[in-house]
């Protein structure tokens, strides 16, 4: 159904976060940091971000479905510098 890349219709998850569907694919610098911190906004760039803002941070929603899709980051640093 895609072309190129790779990405095929059962590779991709979509998630629901109230708002609007999303999809994810892959761990990002910026989820890792988030599932490092326990999906806790302190300390967090878009905590900042998104300060006097309607609109609200959703990187959990995406952690939590990354997790359930994909699995678990590799926090493994050669691992992540190579991928």
């Amino acid at each position: 159904m895609f072309s190129g890349g790779g990405n095929t219709l059962a590779s991709l998850a979509r998630t629901y976060d109230g708002t609007r569907t999303t999809t994810v694919r892959r761990w990002t610098q910026a989820a890792v940091e988030c599932y490092q911190r326990g999906c806790r906004c302190s300390g967090c760039f878009y905590n900042d971000f998104f300060a006097g803002s309607p609109q609200k941070c959703q990187m959990k929603h995406t952690v939590l479905e990354l997790v359930r899709t994909i699995g678990r980051p590799n926090l493994d640093p050669v691992n992540m510098v190579i991928n």
